[in-house]
């Protein structure tokens, strides 16, 4: 399956990604938030690299860049952001700083991508990679007052596929079929945000649209929250 959708790239559309990836000793350790502020010390007046738009605004629907942590943390940017990603590379400097801790940059590497995005005529398999922060807290409140598992998760769906939905417009794609989505399993699970516990979810879930794993969904998406890998059965 995995081969197959590769086969899209030229045949439907697709989403231009640049990626920054940074090697560090020792391996970096933290959080999305965390490598942000490492990496946009020296930008605190470039508000798009801090999730924000120009008015100061939160960017919710697209941000432009999205810091993704790990050993050998990466940066992704798409459409205005690839501008701002050519700054980075090029003043980033030889450490990243979380709190007293300090991981030296001993090597970078830029990749240009073009990944297949959207509708497909068969359905494919999801899982979480990160917690998918669905709800905010009006759809909480009403997610709480739901005691039955069925109408929790119906109302999980139509949360995904408003998600992609946003996620669509953000990126300038048109949605022209419905899409379909079902949620085989989901798991509560409590996530500190800047101090503060918030409820996310690791789900499974089958739908028709293709998502890269460079992009996530929901809120927060700019640390690396919301985001999900297609499931191999040969590889999982």
């Amino acid at each position: 399956m995995l081969k197959e959708i590769k086969k899209m790239d030229t045949q439907s559309f697709s989403v231009f990604l640049r990626e920054l990836v940074l090697y560090t000793k020792p391996d970096f350790e933290g959080d999305g938030e965390s490598l942000r502020m490492a990496v946009t010390a020296c930008w605190k007046d470039k508000k798009a690299l801090h999730g924000h738009g120009y008015n100061g605004k939160p960017i919710y629907w697209l941000p432009p860049i999205r810091y993704l942590p790990g050993k050998c943390p990466r940066l992704i940017a798409l459409k205005t952001g690839i501008e701002d990603l050519d700054e980075i590379y090029a003043g980033l400097g030889n450490n990243l700083c979380v709190g007293s801790i300090s991981f030296k940059i001993i090597a970078t590497e830029i990749v240009d991508k073009r990944i297949p995005f959207g509708l497909y005529d068969e359905s494919v398999t999801y899982n979480s990679v990160s917690p998918w922060f669905a709800l905010n807290q009006k759809k909480y409140e009403e997610y709480n007052l739901l005691g039955d598992g069925r109408k929790r998760t119906d109302l999980l769906e139509k949360v995904f596929i408003g998600n992609l939905l946003a996620l669509s417009k953000g990126i300038g794609y048109f949605v022209e079929k419905p899409i379909l989505v079902k949620i085989q399993r989901y798991k509560e699970q409590l996530v500190e945000y800047k101090g503060i516990p918030m409820i996310a979810f690791q789900i499974s879930v089958i739908t028709n649209f293709i998502l890269p794993a460079e992009l996530g969904i929901g809120k927060h998406v700019s640390l690396g929250f919301g985001r999900f890998r297609l499931f191999d059965k040969y590889n999982d």
